[in-house]
């Protein structure tokens, strides 16, 4: 009896409420963002995929253009003059006197200018990255997405041992939310979306959810800095209550003087849940598990090294390029998100 009550970490349920609800307080007062649950905090810190369809859930769903530029990356009012009216030639809301008014435009363009302004463009002044030269091999693509095949993708994601996070506003997105670990919805989603997720965003900012992770992982890491202490004291403990009783006629301790030792010892653990991880911590998934705290504990009671923090891993989903095109250091505004992958030709 004495040595089940030293294994137990009776102060266990009064850390992780108090880490999780400290994180979720300071999230809701610096982010704006709402912790519905409080274990999805911690599940948080363990995403390691996040699905997400940007369109209308982290933008306005109203592409504007912001400016226009040339080859050589300087702005060029011009463009924008060309680009009306090719739409207004495209969509017939007004009559050009010559049958193909933007060809013509830009033969009086080069007319003008002569010869000469052929010297005037460096080639070498537009920035590249890189430059795709073919199509990446594809096995699947998957398009025009039904909420039916949202869930199924986030619990196929879920089978293959990820983490997996869900952010949605619509009612397609019901599914989804439900399929996923962690539900995140922005403030103005529809009445279901955010009565299903678990973590609701004040406003339309993506690096919202980057703070929230980083929270999750925060506290995650504290419970697991308890669990790795308590183990291993709770260990040596039990280890030497066991070699008492062995040679001793009478317990060492009874199970009331264990409770007590423990529970004054946990006491004083209390500080983790304000305590502040390294900060290479913060750069993986949190992932609690049992085994790797168990052997943890086994290695710390001997004293042969320090504990080893359970191994956490991160999934990172390659970037697609369109290809024959180089790669701008700038963003332009996105469509519907798309999940593929690669197919032989």
């Amino acid at each position: 009896m004495a040595v089940a009550v030293g294994l137990t970490p009776e102060m266990l349920p009064v850390i992780v409420t108090t880490t999780l609800a400290r994180g979720a307080s300071r999230l809701a007062r610096t982010s704006g963002v709402i912790v519905k649950r409080l274990p999805a905090l911690h599940d948080l810190g363990a995403v390691d995929v996040l699905c997400l369809d940007k369109t209308g859930t982290l933008t306005e769903d109203r592409p504007v253009v912001a400016g226009s530029t040339d080859g050589t990356d300087r702005p060029d009012p011009d463009v924008l003059r060309w680009a009306a009216i090719s739409a207004l030639w495209t969509l017939q809301l007004a009559e050009l006197p010559a049958a193909d008014a933007l060809d013509e435009a830009v033969l009086d363009a080069a007319e003008e200018c002569g010869p000469s302004a052929a010297g005037e463009v460096d080639p070498d002044a537009y920035e590249g990255v890189a430059v795709v030269p073919f199509d990446p091999v594809r096995r699947v693509a998957t398009a025009v997405v039904t909420p039916a095949h949202k869930a199924r993708i986030v619990s196929a994601l879920r089978a293959r041992g990820h983490t997996t996070g869900f952010l949605g506003d619509g009612v397609n997105d019901l599914h989804a939310l439900h399929a996923a670990d962690v539900g995140i919805c922005p403030r103005n989603a529809v009445d279901v979306a955010r009565e299903a997720a678990d973590v609701v965003l004040a406003e339309k900012d993506l690096t919202a959810i980057d703070r929230a992770v980083l929270a999750g992982r925060r506290s995650s890491g504290n419970i697991a800095t308890y669990l790795r202490i308590t183990l291993s004291s709770d260990l040596g403990n039990v280890i030497a209550m066991l070699t008492a009783g062995l040679m001793l006629p009478f317990l060492p301790m009874l199970p009331a003087q264990v409770l007590v030792q423990n529970l004054c010892f946990d006491a004083a653990q209390l500080a983790f849940a304000f305590d502040r991880p390294a900060a290479s911590a913060l750069r993986r998934p949190t992932v609690l598990r049992p085994r790797d705290s168990c052997a943890s504990s086994r290695v710390s009671a001997c004293s042969t090294r320090p504990p080893t923090s359970p191994p956490s891993g991160c999934s990172r989903s390659p970037s697609t390029t369109r290809p024959g095109t180089a790669v701008r250091r700038r963003s332009t505004p996105g469509g519907s998100r798309r999940t593929c992958s690669p197919r032989p030709s």
